[in-house]
């Protein structure tokens, strides 16, 4: 297949916009210098992101149309061996922008999905501490990295960054990331102590229409996942029906997407690859079977308006968190997801959450 090339990063591709630099820069002071990579990897596999930069962020995927990115799972990445994010892809898919491109699906990220995009100082939020009950506080701090509209990962010597996606077969990913280096004293000085709101997800597997849910941290909302539609969700907090909600409501409120699992393309391919070796009617009996799965639902619901970090539920402090739901077959299965808050430390050159899960 047709690859986009594989540019290695060189060290030096941000330095033209530091060194050039005259009298004039002092109304347009340059605070960063942003370039792209295109990295190529194996499915399954996990790649290293090296980077000469200070901080990445990840812009946007591209996998052949060839794959069923139903058959895609999740988006993991871990810095130095801990694993900082695995985030499902039914939910990059909900939040990202996908378009079809010389037969490639073209996944541009949102890069909400990791976490606020603003860091603060370690100082700053002492004194946000003092006064948790004024959000403005933290709005009101200033942001320690350049860009409005990505999530930055900082890298330095000391940390190690691997990415995988994993799925159910191996192909070629293509992976675009953005690079962002920053003059050296502002590097120091997001190194003496930066927190960053971070998102982190949790899942469990539904398997019957009862869960007992392993979930913690302040979380902003529970999505569910099912090849069924649902008719009823009731949460209950240490014993106490907390959220309870209806078909009426949940299809006008919480029903965020309506997936189709097998289309006549499926059809076409399941006929093609065994025509010759399975009668007609064992065909046909397949495929009736594989329609009754013709559709995927995610429902979200959070605990806000919105997903909103201003209303979370403190999973950590509950004992027992317990799902029940009732769905139009009685079939049960898919995943529970917990999409959580947690904050992302910076402080001597490393990287780590500083609430542990």
């Amino acid at each position: 297949m047709n690859q986009n090339p594989h540019r290695i990063a060189d060290a030096n591709m941000g330095a033209p916009i530091f060194a050039y630099q005259g009298a004039q820069n002092v109304y347009v002071p340059v605070k960063y210098a942003n370039y792209h990579v295109c990295h190529c990897f194996k499915s399954n596999t996990f790649f290293t992101l090296s980077s000469p930069s200070d901080a990445v962020y990840l812009e946007a995927i591209l996998i052949p149309t060839s794959v069923s990115l139903s058959s895609i799972s999740s988006l993991e990445i871990q810095v130095n061996g801990q694993n900082f994010w695995d985030i499902p892809f039914s939910l990059i898919l909900l939040y990202s922008h996908v378009k079809i491109r010389d037969n490639f699906y073209h996944i541009t990220l949102n890069n909400t999905m990791f976490g606020d995009l603003k860091a603060v100082r370690q100082k700053d939020f002492i004194e946000i501490k003092k006064d948790i009950t004024n959000p403005k506080m933290f709005d009101a701090s200033p942001n320690m990295f350049a860009s409005k509209d990505k999530f930055e990962i900082p890298l330095s010597q000391f940390m190690m960054c691997n990415i995988r996606l994993n799925t159910e077969d191996v192909f070629d990913v293509n992976l675009f990331v953005g690079n962002i280096s920053y003059p050296l004293k502002y590097i120091d000085k997001i190194n003496e102590g930066t927190d960053i709101i971070a998102n982190q997800y949790q899942s469990e597997d539904i398997d019957n229409n009862w869960i007992r849910l392993n979930f913690n941290l302040p979380s902003v909302g529970i999505y569910v996942e099912l090849d069924d539609k649902l008719l009823s969700y009731t949460l209950t907090l240490d014993d106490i029906n907390c959220y309870e909600h209806d078909e009426f409501i949940i299809n006008q409120l919480y029903q965020v997407r309506k997936r189709k699992l097998w289309s006549d393309r499926h059809r076409l391919v399941l006929q093609y690859t065994f025509k010759s070796i399975l009668p007609l009617e064992i065909i046909s009996r397949i495929d009736s079977y594989c329609q009754e799965f013709e559709y995927s639902y995610l429902y979200f619901f959070p605990f806000g308006t919105s997903d909103d970090a201003n209303s979370t539920l403190n999973f950590s402090k509950i004992n027992t968190i317990d799902l029940h739901l009732k769905t139009e077959n009685d079939r049960y299965n898919g995943k529970a997801y917990n999409k959580r808050k947690n904050v992302l430390r910076i402080l001597n050159y490393l990287m780590g959450f500083a609430y542990s899960v």
